[in-house]
């Protein structure tokens, strides 16, 4: 195996002006492919960290946008809310990024959430807390796990939000959702520096044991008229939707990526087969069996393809890295290279490889052994 090994890497070496033109197409299907399946997979995660967030809770905002920053509803219509029933808990909040709003971000926006100091525990309780506690004055704040990890934020460290110094009191655990890019503080801090006092964003409200979110939805909107509503199964369609492109769109670049990969590999197999085809006659008339002719080639394809995925990994990551500090994206990144895109990669490459051989290789192999050596 090692010998076959050697002659290949020798016979690639002498055809550098035909290998290398293929190996870099190869490579360029294989770093397109791992970059559009990572970001299914970031889809894929985020679905899953948006049903866990989402669980038994409503949001109630101004109808123009959704709770991300944007519509603003007065504080006195959450009066209205709290009496309306089955409604357990309801908390409100103000949200707004903490970047520019003209910044474009890449995956969840970096935002700042504005919650009152004695309902901080009901949107962010114990568990999902991953080091510290949680705001207990107006100073401090609870900081989400990606946030923490990109700033190198610790327990007791200083952040400045919109010119206001926090103490980081918390680090929320990962949940590959909106948590991730939060910082939680207290509201009327949020409300006085930002210079929306008596105004919130939205309520989060817990429904009763048994209550609907439609019945909520209902109840609240006929008693507030521009109000909105927007829970999991909401949210879920709308993730699902860019899921269901994305996975559709990795299957279209695995078949692109395969059949580049299979053209541009299966070129050179075929140079070489034509270039040896004495060679393979005399081997079969000395009794070579088909399948030691096949490795034989196979072990090119095999190589030119290992060399290909090494470049197209390596190129994908180096991407994925610098992409994520790009002063336009706020630090986000929408590419998550899972070690199951890797193999999967890697297995549909190999695939690739044993049909760039057997295509130029079927013919010369069903020929006749004395055909072959008439030339």
């Amino acid at each position: 195996m090692i010998k076959i090994i050697k002659e290949s890497l020798l016979l690639l070496s002498r055809r550098k002006s035909r290998v290398i033109p293929a190996v870099l197409a190869t490579a360029t299907g294989i770093f397109l492919m791992i970059l559009i399946s990572s970001i299914g997979s970031y889809f894929t995660e985020l679905s899953f960290g948006i049903s866990k967030f989402f669980s038994n809770r409503i949001f109630l905002c101004e109808k123009k946008n959704f709770w991300i920053g944007g519509g603003l509803i007065p504080e006195e219509k959450v009066e209205i809310i709290s009496k309306i029933d089955g409604i357990s808990e309801f908390v409100p909040m103000l949200i707004t990024r903490m970047s520019s709003d003209d910044i474009v971000v890449v995956g969840i926006p970096d935002i700042v959430i504005g919650i009152s100091l004695e309902k901080a525990n009901i949107y962010a309780d114990s568990s999902s807390i991953f080091s510290g506690k949680n705001i207990t004055n107006k100073l401090e704040a609870l900081v989400g796990w990606d946030i923490a990890r990109r700033d190198n934020l610790n327990i007791g460290s200083e952040l400045t939000l919109k010119g206001k110094k926090f103490k980081v009191s918390g680090i929320m655990k990962k949940t590959s959702s909106f948590p991730d890019r939060q910082v939680i503080v207290d509201l009327k801090t949020l409300q006085d520096i930002t210079e929306r006092q008596n105004l919130i964003t939205c309520v989060m409200a817990i429904p009763s044991k048994g209550v609907s979110f439609e019945k909520i939805s209902s109840d609240v909107k006929s008693k507030i008229e521009y109000i909105k509503s927007v829970d999991s199964s909401e949210i879920e369609k709308e993730t699902s939707g860019s899921l269901a492109f994305w996975n559709y769109l990795t299957l279209v670049f695995f078949l692109i990526s395969g059949i580049g990969s299979l053209a541009s590999i299966s070129a050179v197999i075929s140079m070489s087969v034509t270039e040896r085809k004495s060679e393979i006659a005399v081997k079969r008339a000395l009794g070579a069996e088909k399948k030691h002719i096949f490795s034989e080639f196979f072990s090119e394809s095999f190589l030119m393809v290992v060399f290909a995925w090494i470049i197209g990994v390596s190129f994908a990551y180096l991407f994925v890295f610098f992409a994520q500090y790009l002063p336009q994206t706020g630090g986000g990144s929408i590419f998550r290279i899972s070690f199951e895109i890797l193999i999967l990669s890697f297995v549909w490459s190999v695939l690739v490889s044993v049909f760039a051989v057997w295509i130029p290789l079927k013919s010369i192999l069903s020929e006749n052994t004395s055909v072959l050596l008439r030339g």
